[in-house]
C-alpha cells in the first residue's frame, strides 16, 4: 500500500532515554525530520542485556528482563523495525563479550518471534571515556564484540549491524564529564547516525 509509513523501534540503555528526552524537549527534530515512517524510541537509564557480571548464558532470563521493561512499548507501538543500542552496560559490569553476543541473538529472535518485528538493527557499541573497568579492558572487550555481533548477524535474515558514523573518529571530544554518556556535540552525531539507521531500515523493508 502507498500509504503505508512503518514504525521504526528505538530501544537501549541511557542514551536512547536522553536522546527521546531531547526530542520531547524539541532539541531534535521530532519523528527525526521524517515522513516516510513513524518513529518510537523508549530507553531505561542502566539497563543491561545480561545479569551483571555474566560469564554463563541465562536465556530465559534476558527474555523476561527484557519484556519487563520494552514488552508493553513493543505491544503499543507494533514497530516493524527495532533499532537497538545495548551491551555498553555489560561489558563495564564484567559481562563476557561472547555471552553478551549470545544473548543479544536470543533478543533478536524474541523481538523476531513473539512481537513480530521484520527488521532488527544492532547498532555498534560506543566507545567510554572513563569506564568502571578497566579501560584498556573494556575497549578490547567493546572491539571483540562488535566483531562478534558482526560476524553473528552478516547472514542472518531479517538482522543486520550498523556501524555509527563520523562519531568515534571526531576531533571534537563526544562525551560528557563522566566519561560516559554524550555531550551535546555527541548527541548530535548520534542523532544523525540514527537518522541514517532509520532511512536504510525503511529500504530494507521495502526490499522485503
Amino acid at each position: 500500500m502507498a500509504d503505508f509509513k512503518p514504525t521504526i523501534g528505538i530501544l537501549g540503555h541511557s542514551f536512547i532515554h536522553r536522546l527521546s528526552t531531547d526530542i520531547t524537549r524539541n532539541v531534535f527534530p521530532r519523528g527525526f525530520n521524517l515522513k516516510q515512517c513513524a518513529t518510537v524510541q523508549q530507553g531505561s537509564g542502566g539497563f543491561q542485556v545480561c545479569r551483571p557480571g555474566a560469564r554463563r548464558e541465562h536465556t530465559q532470563w534476558v527474555k523476561c528482563n527484557f519484556s519487563r521493561v520494552f514488552g508493553d512499548f513493543l505491544l503499543r507501538h507494533t514497530p516493524s523495525v527495532v533499532i537497538l543500542q545495548l551491551g555498553e552496560n555489560d561489558l563495564d559490569s564484567n559481562s563476557e563479550p561472547l555471552v553478551v553476543a549470545s544473548m543479544i541473538d536470543e533478543i533478536v529472535s524474541l523481538l523476531q518471534e513473539t512481537y513480530n518485528v521484520k527488521i532488527v538493527m544492532i547498532c555498534e557499541l560506543f566507545p567510554r571515556k572513563s569506564p568502571s573497568s578497566p579501560p584498556a579492558r573494556y575497549e578490547a572487550n567493546r572491539r571483540q564484540l562488535n566483531s562478534l555481533l558482526t560476524t553473528l548477524f552478516e547472514v542472518r535474515e531479517g538482522v543486520t549491524f550498523w556501524r555509527h558514523r563520523r562519531i568515534f573518529n571526531a576531533e571534537t571530544d563526544i562525551f560528557t564529564a563522566d566519561g560516559v554518556h554524550l555531550n551535546v556535540f555527541g548527541q548530535q552525531r548520534f542523532y544523525r547516525s540514527l537518522r541514517h539507521a532509520i532511512m536504510t531500515s525503511v529500504r530494507l523493508i521495502d526490499d522485503s
